[in-house]
């Protein structure tokens, strides 16, 4: 199905997505605790503008009990498959149950993927993530086939390989650099810290596909310089599976909407246009178990000026800005999203990785990977960070020999240390 309706018109994918909607409104309404009381006095929307004034979930309506989002009952034909937790960095935990039917779209999302860009089932790949289902004395593991199990009993593939988090750099580097690895699926701060270790140029693959944290230009040129690898980046979510991935014809991303229905809505609550930046609002269009309806997913994203040049009319994504909860304490007390800051620290060009952190309002430390430059250099950051805080800012610079990367693979980027 999904590489005929990648070609759909605009008009055929609305209906087929108010349709999914509908469907999975009125099982929520009936079967889900939470839905039932937001969408009491509400009926299905028969058009988007309907569905657009439906309320917004948040994270923080079923923190204090997940059994509040669970399904009751599920539709026939629909069974648990596996229960999955978010990483917790915006601040909420939040449990996911999977089916067999959002294990079959996830599975469809990825086959698209390794069509656009061209995989060979021959060649090697590797997951290299913060965690998987495996035993904690077995940080890597050697498969037969693709650590994607339907993929392998589909297609003869070559080798596979898990590889968590914790495993040591150095025996990574020596296992894809004697293995000749294909293709690599790994989070940016993760292939960072393998660039960093491999001091003799030894890792090269085909591709990385990223995920699971922003990709900014520097660390997307980083990776293609150091491994002479294409890279990929997918946007993605534990509790909606596969949101967008980038488009091989452009600098775009283009959203699942087989899978998901993506808003984009600007801090005055309207509906972000050609151009802006908003907050996602996000609706896995399969999953009955933990349905997840209008649900703020605590990112920023940039809608393109107009239409991808590919030809698809898959809704596009010009950048993923990063989390709703990076944000900068100002002179008068308020917080303010700190994402039109970080792309003038990835310009400075000695700059390879860093991390921000905000004292007070008017003094901030960046820490950062890279080489000694020019003091210059860090105008423009300053400027932006005055701007935004409305403070006359005073900036600490420091390198270091590296920036911390969490249990789940992830280096944080921003700190607020404000006492407000």
């Amino acid at each position: 199905m999904l590489n005929e309706s990648q070609w759909w018109p605009r008009d055929v994918i609305d209906s087929y997505q108010l349709t999914q909607f509908n469907r999975l409104f009125l099982h929520a309404k009936t079967h889900v605790p939470i839905y039932r009381q937001m969408y009491a006095d509400f009926e299905p929307p028969t058009t988007f503008e309907e569905l657009k004034g439906l309320p917004i979930l948040t994270r923080e309506a079923f923190s204090g009990d997940p059994n509040l989002i669970r399904s009751e009952h599920l539709p026939v034909g629909t069974e648990i498959f596996s229960e999955a937790s978010t990483s917790g960095t915006t601040g909420v935990q939040v449990k996911v149950l999977t089916t067999n039917q959002t294990e079959a779209i996830r599975l469809a999302c990825a086959v698209r993927e390794f069509d656009w860009y061209g995989l060979d089932p021959k060649g090697s790949y590797c997951v290299y993530r913060d965690t998987y289902k495996h035993p904690k004395d077995a940080p890597i593991l050697q498969l037969h086939r693709w650590p994607f199990q339907v993929i392998g009993d589909l297609v003869q593939t070559g080798r596979g390989y898990w590889i968590a988090a914790s495993a040591k750099v150095d025996q990574i580097i020596e296992l894809f650099t004697s293995a000749g690895l294909s293709y690599l699926q790994t989070m940016p701060a993760l292939i960072s810290r393998l660039i960093e270790a491999d001091v003799n140029n030894r890792l090269h693959f085909q591709l990385v596909q990223t995920f699971g944290e922003v990709l900014d230009d520097s660390a997307k040129m980083l990776i293609e310089e150091a491994s002479g690898a294409q890279v990929r980046n997918t946007y993605s979510s534990v509790e909606t599976g596969r949101i967008a991935t980038a488009c091989t014809e452009s600098q775009l991303m283009h959203a699942y909407e087989e899978s998901v229905l993506l808003e984009v809505i600007k801090e005055d609550g309207t509906q972000a246009q050609a151009g802006e930046t908003g907050r996602v609002v996000v609706t896995a269009l399969h999953n009955y178990a933990t349905p997840f309806i209008r649900y703020d997913i605590g990112d920023y994203v940039q809608l393109p000026q107009g239409p991808c040049p590919c030809g698809r009319s898959l809704m596009g994504i010009e950048r993923v800005h990063g989390r709703v909860r990076e944000r900068l304490l100002t002179a008068s007390g308020e917080f303010v999203p700190a994402y039109s800051l970080f792309g003038q620290i990835t310009n400075v060009p000695w700059i390879r990785e860093y991390q921000l952190t905000q004292m007070n309002s008017q003094d901030f430390l960046l820490q950062y990977v890279g080489e000694k430059g020019e003091a210059g250099a860090l105008a423009g950051v300053v400027e932006v960070l005055s701007n935004l805080t409305g403070n006359t800012v005073r900036l600490e610079v420091e390198m270091v020999q590296h920036i911390a990367i969490g249990a789940t693979g992830k280096r944080v980027r921003f700190v607020n240390k404000t006492s407000a």
